[in-house]
């Protein structure tokens, strides 16, 4: 892969993160069960190799099922496999870009407006990310 290649690929990644973030937590509110409802419009930052990276992420939220869209300046790209567990949330996003395919999960905690962890896969294996709500 091309150095080209390498920063779309990092950039698509860091995009997708913030999505997923976004929607992880509508002011880190306790649901009647006690778990976090992350529904809403979060600021996701991924701390990727070629700097930090921003992204809008909106999440719903209905008991321990997320779904969500992280806003790129490409388009947009669906959060999948998404979940929260009392404050603990897991969420991935996949996407293609110049004939070269990536996903990337991020698992993290929610602490009140705000949302941490690290991702798995891809060039930014480990790499940290953050998200504030924003709405």
């Amino acid at each position: 892969m091309n150095r080209i290649d390498s920063k779309f690929l990092n950039l698509a990644l860091v995009l997708s993160l913030t999505a997923l973030v976004a929607g992880c937590s509508q002011g880190g509110d306790a649901a009647a069960d006690g778990a976090v409802d992350v529904t809403g419009s979060w600021e996701l930052t991924l701390d990727s190799s070629m700097g930090p990276v921003i992204w809008k992420v909106d999440f719903e939220q209905d008991g321990a099922i997320l779904t969500g869209v992280v806003e790129l300046q490409t388009g947009s790209i669906d959060v999948t496999d998404a979940s929260i567990d009392g404050e603990d949330v897991a969420f991935s996003i996949a996407s293609g870009m110049g004939g070269h395919s990536f996903s990337l999960a991020f698992s993290g905690k929610v602490a009140g407006q705000e949302m941490s962890g690290t991702v798995s896969g891809g060039a930014n294996e480990g790499a940290p990310w953050s998200a504030k709500r924003v709405d």
